[in-house]
């Protein structure tokens, strides 16, 4: 042990270390309580409620101001907080006011500038709360179509006209003018 140092051994092994800059070496395993998201395991000195703690058995968390923030489970899943509209669970360091939030049981939604833009439903519906551009599509591949029919639906075959496909043939038109043309 070097000058400053103060060393904790077992069977001639060296365990801890304490250096002469507040240091703790540590070459053995190191087992703490679980703690708890008021007191966690690990934390700072001028902020005790905010580090990493254990929930339970193969869990780690992590908290900040005494509230459980993350979790990742056993099975390797990360958790995060609900969020609101205003201030997403998944957001961004630069932007917190947009990202995806959990709006309420089995239903997320899309949120910029802390407003709602889509949501993912429980039934599988997805609710679009902004304008929607995409792209124009084709009477073979249509714009929007269906998962077991993807040749028939809805596309533009041009500025201002709405077309509509079955089986990869066009068949009907909304031309600009708002007359409807039926395509033989």
């Amino acid at each position: 042990v070097g000058a400053d140092e103060v060393a904790v051994a077992t069977t001639g092994v060296d365990r801890m270390r304490f250096g002469p800059g507040g240091n703790i070496i540590v070459t053995a395993s190191l087992y703490n309580q679980l703690g708890s998201a008021t007191e966690p395991t690990y934390s700072f000195s001028n902020d005790i409620n905010t580090g990493m703690y254990s929930s339970g058995a193969d869990a780690i968390d992590f908290t900040t101001g005494g509230v459980q923030r993350v979790q990742i489970t056993s099975s390797g899943h990360l958790r995060g907080t609900d969020g609101t509209v205003s201030a997403p669970g998944i957001s961004f360091l630069n932007d917190t006011d947009s990202g995806v939030w959990r709006v309420g049981a089995n239903e997320v939604a899309v949120a910029t500038t802390g407003v709602d833009r889509m949501r993912f439903g429980p039934a599988g519906n997805i609710i679009v709360t902004a304008s929607l551009y995409n792209q124009l599509g084709s009477a073979t591949e249509p714009t929007y179509s269906f998962s077991n029919d993807i040749d028939t639906g809805m596309y533009s075959s041009a500025a201002n006209v709405i077309d509509f496909t079955t089986a990869g043939v066009q068949r009907l038109q909304i031309a600009s003018g708002g007359h409807l043309r039926g395509i033989d």
